[in-house]
């Protein structure tokens, strides 16, 4: 960043939004290569940089890694739910699994 830039300078602003989008996309597990190539940058490093950087600036200790577990499990419990109420019977199982992890993340964020 130049010396002296406005922390809202449209530069800035668009390299900390292109920063959330790699955290979002790794979180989703999308692979550090994944990520440079959709976000356009120069190597997977580049994109290991940009998630790091958002990271660093996350709060400790308030369950940044159990809300990136749970909407983990809420993106594999969504296409399941449905073949679920259809009846398939290893949906339901895999429902109830996921349902069960849930819980158990849950049990374990810290209070608001």
């Amino acid at each position: 960043m130049a010396r002296g830039e406005s922390k809202t300078s449209p530069r800035r602003l668009l390299a900390v939004e292109r920063q959330v989008q790699a955290l979002h996309l790794r979180a989703h597990g999308y692979t550090y290569g994944q990520v440079a190539a959709a976000l356009g940058y120069a190597s997977r490093q580049g994109a290991h940089n940009a998630v790091s950087r958002m990271v660093r600036r996350l709060p400790e200790g308030d369950g940044v890694e159990l809300l990136v577990e749970l909407e983990r499990v809420d993106e594999l419990f969504r296409p399941m739910y449905a073949r679920a109420l259809a009846g398939n019977l290893a949906a339901i199982a895999g429902c109830l699994a996921l349902m069960e992890r849930r819980a158990a993340l849950m049990a374990n964020l810290p209070a608001r």
